[in-house]
């Protein structure tokens, strides 16, 4: 039984594990284009153009950060349905045990 809850445990989505690969690229793409932007502002020193020139890297973080978090979302309900699946197996196979009845004593007359 302690096997099928680890493999249950194991299950992962295989869409979920794409957005959590997009999601953690498109961290570090925005973490690249926000260095590549504090580096061209410290090069021009021109500190006025410094939230405009960070935006697109904080736009692409938040967004990649909500694709990430909706991969852990969906093998976190595959897991979920596979202990489920796993729970209910084991309440119909219990359900269908057989039920003995307590032998009363035989009395002699």
């Amino acid at each position: 039984m302690e096997e099928l809850l680890n493999e249950a445990n194991a299950k992962d989505s295989f869409f979920g594990t794409i957005c959590q690969i997009f999601g953690l690229v498109g961290l570090l793409i925005s973490i690249f284009l926000g260095l590549k932007s504090v580096q061209n502002t410290n090069y021009n020193r021109n500190w006025n153009l410094l939230l405009i020139s960070l935006t697109p890297a904080g736009t692409m973080a938040v967004t990649s950060a909500a694709v990430g978090s909706l991969g852990t979302t969906a093998s976190q309900s595959k897991r979920q349905a596979e202990l489920l699946k796993l729970l209910v197996q084991s309440t119909n196979s219990a359900s269908e045990l057989p039920i003995q009845k307590p032998k009363l004593p035989i009395e002699k007359p």
